[in-house]
């Protein structure tokens, strides 16, 4: 039975055996089935309402960020120099700054370029198109899991708002083009599956294809959808096939891609550098010296994972409340065992955002690459009020212990509960990357490769759930899911004041440099003007020791705010949307 048990027991039964025939017979005549929320009076506008709605508000969203300057942020200066000169000469070339696949994401920035020419801009356009796909296929896939269509918005919702996601969006980096080929590819298949669609069926292979070649964590999507239809009894002809063929040529492709990659001189020890550690460390934990231990790392995915899925969790956790009594202590005894440890791990005193090179900075989006803040260190950009992110941590820890919970909750569920089939395979796959994944992060827990996590969580958190249909129950529910919506539109809002900011000081920091450069004459040689510049014109070359990666003379130097030894040779001002209002970039000059 899908959503809260309520009603008698042979009434719950006998809803029970209905949706299985409902189900039975919507199959097995090859249309589209509704699920226990679907009405007659959802089939016209309700239907698509959500789906405008989640559209519009991304789209006003990113208006209202301004995402337009031709510059790179973070590593896109790397995937974009591969994007240009695709364009301009015709050339296939991966970078050598690239560790993953990435050419699934170059020919879908070079697409876009066709019309318009090349710029960062465009490039970024490319990649908030994937963001909106990102947004409603966590929607569709909220439907698939049979949630009602008010949660799965709000799921989609939560994903949009996410500021990892949407700053990620607003760049041309590997993250959301690699969760958007994943979820649409689930999308595909669980569609297929439910509906013995060829059509989404076919298209699942190339969405596949499409995540491995931007991410070669892609290749395990096949190995979740066979895991998934064993579980939901759901493994037929076609679905085997849809696995095998996409499977195949994902592997066959990456394979091929880097004996072309080594066959042309372009394979960098860079390539597949991510896995490699993640294998040597769990072959021998000893191999690779880290400042970080597993419960280093689980004390980061615990809470960074948990903030951003709280909202969410706290109207989600009541509807889950099904599992028989002994599965769901275990489930607490789990999560408090973890959170014990994780905690543990720092004796309670590291907060977030962790580390300075994160996306999520004190006050902000970043990360911060400039030379003052990145290099030096420097206390040139606003902080929070003292004890936020004091209470930020314990708010991610407590929603970390309900990501476990509902985690366990949903691992017997798979095992013992009798479900819509389809509903079961799109949990199965989302709670299976979740925890395959999970291992990852705990070796390396890098912010923004969190952004696959969230989405996923939210799926399985979401499976079957249902508004209570007792009046008390519901009244009660409607309030926690309110206090659910105000937490989403806070983490909305933050996203797209903080990511504004994030464009708006780059932006600055561009004309500064155009500026240095073009009209007083200065050598790029001479400027040390932030990672994404130095490694733009000098990635390669070793540098001096004591300076920036790849940056031999630091003459000149483009900060947001004063360094000793240097004096102000102009400022360029930007506004901030968070305290304080305004702020300045410094060209600065040795003196």
């Amino acid at each position: 039975m899908i959503g809260p048990a309520s009603g008698s027991g042979e009434a719950a039964a006998t809803w029970t055996l209905m949706v299985k025939v409902w189900y039975a017979n919507r199959v097995r005549s090859g249309t589209e089935i509704s699920f226990p929320a679907d009405s007659a009076a959802e089939r016209g506008y309700v239907r698509w309402g959500y789906p405008v709605v989640l559209t519009v508000l991304w789209v006003a969203m990113v208006v209202a960020v301004n995402p337009i300057g031709d510059f790179p942020l973070n590593d896109d200066w790397a995937w974009g120099s591969s994007v240009k000169k695709l364009c301009e000469e015709h050339v296939l070339t991966i970078h050598g700054w690239a560790d993953a696949a990435v050419v699934a994401q170059i020919l879908w920035g070079a697409l876009f370029c066709l019309p318009f020419g090349f710029s960062f801009t465009v490039l970024r356009f490319s990649t908030e198109v994937l963001g909106l796909a990102t947004v409603l296929a966590t929607y569709g896939l909220g439907r698939e899991v049979a949630a009602s269509r008010w949660l799965a918005f709000l799921c989609a919702l939560a994903v949009a708002t996410n500021p990892l996601i949407f700053e990620s969006s607003n760049t041309f980096m590997t993250d959301v083009p690699f969760l958007a080929f994943l979820l649409l590819a689930v999308l595909c298949f669980v569609h297929s599956v439910r509906t013995r669609s060829w059509v989404t069926s076919v298209l699942t292979i190339p969405l596949v294809l499409m995540a491995t070649m931007t991410r070669q964590l892609g290749l395990v999507i096949p190995l979740l959808f066979a895991v998934g239809c064993i579980l939901s009894r759901t493994l037929g002809i076609r679905s085997a096939l849809v696995i095998l063929a996409a499977g195949g040529l994902a592997y066959f492709t990456s394979q091929r891609f880097e004996a072309w990659l080594a066959a042309t001189g372009q394979l960098s020890p860079n390539y597949g550098r991510l896995m490699k550690l993640v294998l040597m460390r769990l072959r021998d934990p000893s191999a690779y010296q880290s400042a970080l231990t597993v419960a280093d790392g689980l004390h980061i995915v615990m809470i960074y994972i948990g903030f951003f899925c709280l909202p969410l969790l706290i109207a989600l956790l009541p509807l889950r409340l099904r599992t028989n009594l002994f599965f769901t202590l275990l489930g607490l005894l789990a999560a408090a065992a973890m959170a014990w440890i994780a905690w543990g791990a720092t004796h309670g005193g590291q907060n977030m955002p962790f580390a300075p090179g994160f996306n999520l900075t004190d006050l902000g989006l970043g990360p911060m690459t400039l030379p003052d803040l990145q290099f030096r260190h420097l206390d040139n950009w606003p902080r929070a009020p003292f004890g936020i992110w004091d209470q930020v941590t314990r708010a991610g820890m407590a929603g970390g212990v309900l990501v476990v919970l509902i985690a366990v909750m949903s691992a017997f569920e798979l095992l013992l509960r009798k479900t819509v089939p389809t509903a079961k395979l799109t949990a199965a796959v989302a709670l299976g990357f979740v925890a395959g994944y999970g291992v990852v992060l705990l070796i390396m827990p890098f912010d923004r490769y969190f952004v696959p996590m969230f989405p996923m969580i939210l799926l399985y958190s979401a499976w079957g759930a249902q508004a209570p249909k007792m009046a008390l129950f519901r009244w009660a529910w409607r309030l926690l899911s309110l206090v659910a919506l105000l937490g989403i539109v806070a983490q909305g809002v933050f996203a797209v004041v903080a990511t504004h900011d994030y464009l708006a000081w780059n932006r600055a920091r561009w004309v500064a440099l155009r500026e240095l450069t073009d009209v007083d004459g200065i050598s790029p040689d001479k400027i040390d003007g932030g990672f994404e510049f130095n490694a733009s014109h000098h990635y390669g070359t070793l540098g001096h020791p004591d300076k920036n990666p790849w940056v031999e003379d630091d003459e000149y130097m483009i900060t947001l705010g004063s360094v000793r030894g240097y004096r102000t040779l102009r400022t360029y001002p930007f506004q901030r949307w968070l305290a304080p209002p305004s702020g300045q970039i410094h060209v600065l000059v040795r003196e």
